[in-house]
């Protein structure tokens, strides 16, 4: 069963599916490469913000990536853990759930960590619900106030 907080982008991805079949209606945005504060800016179509900030989109799912995969250009999205199947109102699967965490790539002075770079960690949240039925993600990215 979805979370309260999972239901709604579960819900929109849902409707989205039964109104328009294929996913040629989403653009082909591979959000994985932008840092959080640049993701509504690049993707001005389809963006959704809620009152407390939180932004929704959909997109077409990429192709499959890797940890590397995911460097944009002063950071990295980090996956917390494993894929979590989600399930409807009416307790059928309908999206897969991943959750990442934004870590920005900061210089160290002795050249030390990756690339000569330490990770720190930020309060940017994405949650990708990936469709089982067809090509479409919707993304959920939040700033989590302490």
């Amino acid at each position: 069963m979805a979370t309260h907080q999972d239901a709604y982008p579960v819900d929109l991805l849902e409707r989205r599916i039964a109104a328009v079949s294929g996913g040629d209606d989403l653009p082909g945005l591979d959000y994985s490469y932008y840092d959080p504060e640049d993701l509504s800016a690049t993707a001005k179509e389809d963006v959704s913000v809620d009152g407390d900030g939180t932004m929704y989109m959909f997109v077409k799912r990429p192709p499959p990536m890797t940890f590397l995969d995911r460097k944009t250009g002063n950071g990295y999205w980090r996956p917390n853990d494993s894929r979590k199947m989600v399930k409807n109102s009416k307790g059928e699967e309908v999206v897969s759930k991943a959750s990442l965490s934004f870590y920005y790539l900061k210089p160290t002075d002795d050249g030390s960590g990756i690339n000569g770079c330490r990770s720190e960690r930020t309060l940017w949240r994405m949650h990708e619900f990936a469709s089982v039925a067809d090509e479409r993600i919707a993304l959920r990215v939040v700033y989590k106030r302490a």
